[in-house]
């Protein structure tokens, strides 16, 4: 054989042996050729980021998966929680390194369309697509929630007119933090109303088209087509969701 033709062809297997381990996400394991030296074998997971928590009602408790650093690894932590009195803490990936804590409640009615009585106050937002930092910032110049991020905006009315999620890199922050000023709001005499937008359509099918790298890396962690899930009928900002209108009279 001619040496070029042979060093061509050696070089090729080569190449082909180094390409042959393919990642598998959900196990975070590889599949790799039969002769490639087990050390090559092994390759990263999905790249998991501060992300979470992801809550779902079970018959035992609420299922709460988020992401936790191992020495300079994150990976998937999953725990049951019981119903009664149940709270999470939520992180949030920012230079200030924020955490609140949120109560869960259970699946709520069919939030109304109509809001037939003028308030007092009255502030619409829109579009802040996972942007945490620039939320609060917003609220907080308009008196709406204090240093503590609690609703402080007495029986005024807040109305968000739609794409909270997908993009920025804080949305389930972003969206524990709404879910907490919703039943805040009720209880001190004014509303939240939350007019779902394009985008929590997106969230609400599954369909991770504009999701933020981290939420991609949690789903493929979490494997089994999780996309569906995270915001599936037992999630309890899913089911929050659903019970929000896609138009309103005001």
């Amino acid at each position: 054989m001619n040496p070029r033709v042979r060093g061509a062809l050696f070089a090729a297997l080569i190449g082909f042996e180094g390409i042959a381990s393919l990642v598998w996400p959900q196990s975070g394991l590889a599949h790799a050729a039969l002769d490639a030296p087990p050390a090559e074998a092994r390759v990263q997971g999905p790249t998991l980021q501060r992300d979470g928590p992801y809550v779902f009602s079970t018959e035992s408790g609420y299922r709460v998966i988020n992401t936790k650093k191992h020495g300079d690894v994150w990976q998937l932590r999953d725990r049951v929680l019981p119903s009664r009195s149940a709270r999470i803490t939520v992180h949030v990936d920012n230079p200030a390194a924020t955490t609140f804590r949120v109560a869960l409640r259970p699946a709520p009615s069919p939030a109304p369309s109509v809001l037939a009585d003028n308030p007092s106050r009255l502030l619409m937002v829109s579009d802040m697509e996972g942007e945490f930092d620039k939320f609060v910032a917003l609220m907080r110049a308009q008196g709406v929630i204090d240093a503590d991020l609690h609703w402080s905006y007495g029986d005024g009315h807040l109305v968000l007119v739609g794409d909270f999620v997908d993009r920025g890199q804080n949305v389930l922050p972003l969206l524990w933090l709404i879910y907490r000023m919703d039943d805040e709001a009720r209880k001190a005499g004014g509303g939240l109303h939350y007019v779902l937008g394009n985008h929590e359509q997106f969230a609400l099918s599954g369909t991770p088209k504009y999701w933020p790298d981290r939420m991609l890396s949690s789903a493929q962690a979490m494997g089994d087509h999780a996309e569906k899930r995270m915001f599936g009928e037992s999630s309890v900002l899913g089911a929050w969701l659903r019970s929000k209108p896609v138009m309103m009279k005001i």
